[in-house]
């Protein structure tokens, strides 16, 4: 209960530092429809616009060409992010087992800086959790599928734009 309490108070604390933000400048660019309408009904009068979201086409099919690994899935995100990390938890306890079983020789590649020690944790023969990758074109390639286990958040996910670029 009073976790909860806190909780709300600071909701609210951040909502108006978010509209005094939203007023402090003459415009804001949201990068989805849903958070345009969540900053308006924040700040009303703002001059709030929605900018599509761009993909350099040309720039992701530049490098090398290569196969996908068979079997082989790849999730792509920054870990310390919770959706990321909660997204590749969930996914390695609740459908990781089912494909190891039905594909066993299958490898799943967790890509992303700063994996906490819960999804280190989660390192094994067939997932691998690489940290930093440079190129994400390369991991993004590699795969045999693109996963995205995202439960929550909010946002355009550039990550599925990318990877259907690719």
């Amino acid at each position: 209960m009073i976790y909860r309490l806190l909780l709300q108070r600071e909701a609210k604390k951040f909502a108006r530092f978010e509209t005094d933000l939203i007023n402090a400048v003459d415009e804001v660019l949201a990068i989805s429809s849903r958070d345009a309408a969540i900053m308006r009904g924040l700040a009303p009068e703002a001059a709030i616009s929605v900018l599509n979201p761009m993909i350099d086409v040309d720039a992701l099919r530049a490098g090398e060409a290569t196969r996908p690994e068979p079997r082989s899935l790849v999730s792509l995100g920054n870990m310390a992010w919770p959706p990321n990390r909660n997204g590749v938890l969930w996914f390695c306890r609740e459908i990781w087992p089912s494909v190891a079983e039905k594909f066993p020789d299958s490898k799943f590649y967790i890509v992303g800086k700063n994996a906490p020690d819960e999804v280190r944790r989660l390192e094994s023969k067939r997932i691998i959790v690489t940290g930093y990758g440079e190129d994400e074109r390369t991991w993004v390639r590699r795969g045999h599928l693109f996963v995205v286990p995202l439960l929550e958040g909010s946002g355009v996910r550039m990550k599925i734009l990318t990877a259907l670029a690719l």
